[in-house]
């Protein structure tokens, strides 16, 4: 089980633009293992016109980048699933796609 110690969220867009309502962050260099047990770490939106988060380690820093909330659908939708992934990507198919460790669906 994961545990929030602190949710930060900062609007911190570069301009609007469509592009970045859409992009997926690059894979970092140093991929942070996974989530074991009890831990601390801070939310950031990816943009203020961005529907996803990254995950950061204990603190916000380039080398802290962890994990990748990916929201898909429209919100309030029955299409609409948010899935935490990791940044390993090794499916050809969907190269933007790291290892998913946890999806919530809407319902209703």
């Amino acid at each position: 089980i994961v545990r929030a110690e602190r949710f930060v969220r900062t609007n911190t867009a570069m301009g609007c633009c469509f592009s970045l309502c859409e992009s997926t962050p690059d894979v970092p260099e140093n991929i942070i293992p996974d989530p074991v047990g009890p831990c601390h770490f801070v939310v950031e939106s990816c943009s203020m016109f961005n529907k996803d988060y990254e995950v950061y380690k204990d603190e916000k820093g380039k080398d802290n980048r962890w994990l990748f909330l990916n929201r898909e659908g429209k919100a309030w939708s029955d299409k609409s699933r948010i899935d935490l992934e990791n940044y390993v990507r090794e499916d050809e198919e969907n190269p933007k796609k790291g290892e998913v460790l946890w999806t919530a669906k809407s319902d209703e």
